[in-house]
């Protein structure tokens, strides 16, 4: 969903969760790849270089 450019606000009422929530899950993931800023994260889940 951070793929299609969602806001964490879209995020968390297309799951049914807190923004707080998909926040943290965000951080978390951020944190694993060595990522810095959601365009990271996007570049790396599509195969290219954080």
């Amino acid at each position: 969903m951070v793929a299609e450019g969602l806001t964490n606000r879209q995020i968390a009422r297309r799951l049914g969760i807190s923004e707080w929530t998909v926040t943290n899950h965000l951080r978390v993931v951020m944190q694993k790849l060595g990522c810095a800023s959601r365009v990271h994260v996007v570049r790396a889940v599509q195969g290219g270089t954080a």
